[in-house]
């Protein structure tokens, strides 16, 4: 009797899994070597006709070579702090209240503009002071810059730093560019130039709607992708109630957006047309995921609608599973650092979940198909947080706890506003105001809205401050496998074995060490102020700043940069004190003395201190500094413009006096009882 190959229903599972690891693989020290020894493995399986053992090693060797030329592993530094001329393509586009902000993908550069050079691609975050020129998507810019390393600013343990975001996507350059720097801004040509337009056309039509602007916002967010223009109220609100997928694009809205298409292409099928009509749902499909921008969770729909289509035209029995494993396929071969996504991971693993759980999970037989489909919205929706659930809470630190009630009824009211969205927008193309269309959109809306505020507000609408080590992940992803096999055999052991997976997860976070609630002092670098942070081990953290016109600032770029550090230590109260440091003063931390000198002296103090921290505004030399205040260190503040900060590193080391920059490393001191 031959042998079933266990991969024969999906058989792209064994080259995912395989491109996968290789990927992963070649993020490690010595993935050359890795690569060479996969494919030495790969060979000798291939001479021992050991043919699938050869595919999986070939695969990962596949990968690991990707991962080694396509993803950035870290600067050129030929460039690196050299005034360079630099050309790219402009992506990630974000604006502030003063300031673009864009990713270049650099693929020519030189000392001059008449000498670059093409190069391997790379990443540059850059920052453009002002909105003139206006940066667009797919454009290509030639500018002057010195690119500088990303280095994360950690002050604090556990502070959120937007270097580390930079540096999860392989960006490890950044440079500011002033407006007089770009030598040239070229508009996008060819299909990039027609897919910025239609998407730009499309934003245009949604704002000069008769929707209400909170409808407007909601509507270029669910149908473009561009959550930017969102209240940060708005976002919170539909985080807490197990709704913020729907503000990223996913294959919820190519669903609904390929439903509706199909419906309007009803005609075709009747007129026997078909065929057609399914490859226009197909082109239309694609062209919106290139207007989106391509995201990996967007990509990973319209690939598996496309395999579903094409299958049926062709007449032939498709696997969803399979067709997941080849929309993985495809994105990690085009784009390998897409496995290191959130979007990604989420999205890959609700869609696998949902195939795997959602049908065994409903109690109601199919040939009952109402109650059974009415029941799918729960299991689809238990199935999708059953997947995603541990990765959300690893990356946000909260689950929603009533996402069952909040996911039901918004699935009711998300399918017609998106395709009274679609209406709209043809109506706006033809030149047509759909005022009626308008007031039903805002009436939806109002109502999706009214349901994320609701559930949001509930007691204990979420569990909040969840922190574990991502290996945990593993004894989960083992549960949800055996969970599989149970509802496939209904075999006892399974339930033993997860139990067992599921406390050995629960085990392992409980004898994690906590973080020690040490008391210190810490002093914050900043650009503009300098702030001393002192936690005394109490559920308060008092900060001192340089900055007292900016309180509101200071206390809220405090709640987001010291969010972890506060919660893993439970502390709960922020105090901002801009009193203490108005004038050059010496406080006392410990029994240390600390000098914070801001050239505001209004006292004649001269004694011995322990620190002497010189600021920003500080004029006069460190031998005054010495004479007056006789420090045991002298700290230089990360404010300090660059130019006197050399002064002064010169004169310490002239002086011989011991000296911390803050320029180059962060500083902190025990406060000891």
């Amino acid at each position: 009797m031959l042998r079933r190959n266990p991969f024969s229903h999906i058989p792209l599972l064994l080259p995912v899994l395989a491109l996968t690891i290789g990927i992963i693989c070649g993020e490690l020290k010595g993935a050359f070597w890795i690569a060479a020894i996969l494919a030495i493995s790969a060979g000798a399986a291939a001479l021992m006709r050991h043919h699938l053992v050869a595919v999986f090693f070939g695969t990962a060797c596949l990968g690991c070579c990707e991962s080694l030329v396509l993803i950035s592993h870290g600067p050129d530094y030929s460039i690196l702090n050299q005034a360079t001329t630099i050309s790219g393509i402009v992506t990630d586009i974000k604006e502030s209240d003063t300031s673009q902000s864009a990713t270049i993908i650099v693929d020519k550069y030189g000392a001059d503009s008449s000498s670059m050079h093409p190069c391997l691609n790379f990443p540059l975050r850059i920052s453009v002071p002002g909105f003139s020129p206006s940066l667009s998507d797919y454009d290509r810019i030639i500018f002057q810059a010195t690119p500088h390393n990303v280095e994360p600013r950690i002050d604090l343990p556990d502070e959120i730093d937007y270097a580390d975001f930079l540096l999860r996507k392989h960006i490890y350059m950044s440079a500011t560019v002033p407006a007089d720097n770009i030598l040239g801004l070229y508009p996008a040509q060819g299909l990039r130039a027609y897919i910025t337009g239609v998407r730009s056309r499309i934003t245009t039509i949604i704002y000069r709607s008769n929707l209400s602007t909170r409808a407007k916002e909601f509507v270029n967010t669910a149908l473009m992708g561009n959550a930017s223009d969102l209240s940060r109220d708005t976002r919170q609100a539909f985080s807490d109630s197990g709704l913020s997928h729907i503000l990223a694009l996913s294959g919820l809205h190519v669903g609904i957006i390929a439903l509706v298409i199909t419906l309007a292409l009803y005609p075709l099928y009747i007129t026997g047309a078909g065929k057609w009509r399914a490859l226009i749902v197909i082109a239309i499909l694609w062209l919106y995921a290139a207007v989106t921008g391509l995201s990996p969770s967007v990509t990973r729909a319209v690939i598996m609608m496309s395999v579903f289509l094409v299958g049926r035209l062709l007449q032939r029995r498709t696997s969803s599973v399979n067709s997941l494993c080849f929309a993985a396929l495809v994105i990690l071969i085009a784009d390998p650092g897409a496995l290191f996504t959130i979007g990604f991971q989420l999205s890959f693993s609700a869609v696998l979940s949902i195939l795997l759980f959602a049908e065994p999970l409903n109690p109601i037989p199919q040939r009952n198909r109402i109650p059974h489909n009415l029941f799918a919205m729960v299991t689809v929706s238990a199935s999708a947080m059953l997947g995603t659930a541990l990765i959300s809470a690893y990356y946000f630190h909260s689950l929603p706890v009533y996402f069952l009630i909040s996911n039901i009824l918004v699935s009711i009211l998300l399918p017609p506003l998106l395709a009274g969205s679609l209406l709209l927008i043809l109506f706006g193309v033809c030149g047509w105001e759909a005022i009626w269309l308008c007031g039903i959109i805002d009436g939806l809306y109002s109502c999706i809205d009214f349901i994320a505020t609701w559930i949001s507000g509930l007691p204990g609408a979420t569990i909040d401050h969840i922190y574990f080590p991502a290996y945990i992940l593993i004894p989960y992803a083992l549960s949800l496998a055996l969970l599989k096999l149970w509802l496939n055999s209904r075999r006892r052991i399974y339930i033993l074995a997860i139990s067992a997976s599921l406390l050995l997860g629960i085990a392992t976070i409980y004898i994690q060490p906590s973080p020690q609630s040490v008391k210190s002092l810490y002093i914050s670098r900043d650009t503009y102020r300098t702030d001393l942070i002192v936690h005394d081990g109490s559920e308060r953290l008092l900060i001192l700043t340089t900055a007292p016109n900016e309180f509101l600032s200071v206390k809220e770029k405090a709640d987001f940069r010291f969010h972890n550090f506060m919660h893993k230590r439970n502390i709960s109260i922020i105090d901002i004190d801009t009193t203490s440091l108005k004038n050059d003063n010496v406080l006392v931390f410990s029994g240390k003395r600390i000098a914070v000198l801001l050239g505001k002296d209004n006292h004649s103090y001269k004694k011995h201190s322990d620190y002497a921290l010189v600021c920003r505004g500080y004029r006069k030399s460190i031998k005054d500094v010495v004479n007056q205040y006789s420090p045991d260190t002298i700290l230089l503040s990360y404010d300090l413009h660059p130019n006197r900060l050399k002064r002064y590193t010169d004169e310490c080391n002239k002086l011989n006096v011991p000296y911390q920059s803050l320029k180059e490393r962060p500083w902190s001191m025990p406060l000891y009882d």
